[in-house]
């Protein structure tokens, strides 16, 4: 495959999982725009017919959840919003905190090393927190928006042909999966999955981890076919 293919199809990889990842974190921002919603589900489509066939985990999880989400105009959207706050606001002890230091630190608590750690790894990349409510930077709309803005980041580099800063960006985003957000998106899902009343958020709660997981292995199959010397490897990973 010669540089301006591979190019062009780690665009299409990157441009539909910039979405993908921007939609969930609107969602565990409790921002339930039904326009919103609807556009973000045609990206979603897209992501499955790129990266998650039918029959696959992901696939199947996928296409649950955007079953799910479709109905949310023809639901009761304040029992939605009614649920998002009883599972992740409170004012009673939350179902399934959504900050990644309650899981990763002895006493689960909030804005300790780790919520540092997430901070740190933001800057490094430029990106800014513009969240009105001024949650914690480990909070899981902030890790997902980070994702999502650096797969922007990366559509830059990639129209710029700057090669280098795609690698660099490719690596930042495997060590937050590594470090982060595949450290306990699984158990906070899992908590989900257990303690809500709503056949969203458990959808949403399926596959919410599959799609981190399923990247690692799309972008490691990436970053190799950019490596490469010969730029012969595909670049879209084999399903």
């Amino acid at each position: 495959m010669t540089e301006e293919r591979l190019l062009a199809a780690f665009r299409a990889i990157t441009y539909t999982r910039m979405y993908t990842y921007s939609h969930l974190a609107k969602i565990y921002s409790g921002l339930f725009d039904l326009p919103s919603i609807k556009e973000d589900l045609q990206y979603l489509q897209e992501y499955q017919e790129i990266l998650a066939p039918p029959g696959t985990p992901l696939g199947d999880s996928l296409a649950a959840y955007r079953a799910e989400a479709e109905r949310i105009p023809h639901e009761d959207l304040e029992s939605i919003e009614f649920e998002y706050n009883r599972l992740f606001v409170g004012p009673t002890r939350l179902v399934a905190p959504p900050y990644e230091s309650v899981y990763r630190t002895e006493h689960r608590v909030v804005m300790g090393d780790t919520t540092l750690a997430v901070r740190n790894a933001y800057h490094e990349i430029g990106f800014r927190i513009t969240r009105e409510t001024r949650e914690p930077d480990d909070h899981i709309a902030a890790e997902l928006a980070y994702l999502s803005f650096l797969q922007s980041r990366c559509l830059q580099a990639i129209e710029r042909e700057e090669m280098h800063e795609i690698r660099r960006l490719i690596r930042a985003e495997q060590a937050f999966l590594h470090e982060h957000l595949l450290t306990w998106v699984a158990e906070f899902c899992r908590m989900i999955q257990e303690g809500t009343r709503s056949a969203f958020f458990k959808a949403l709660a399926g596959v919410t981890p599959l799609i981190p997981q399923n990247d690692v292995q799309v972008i490691g199959e990436v970053g190799d076919s950019l490596a490469s010397t010969g730029g012969t490897q595909e670049v879209l990973p084999k399903r």
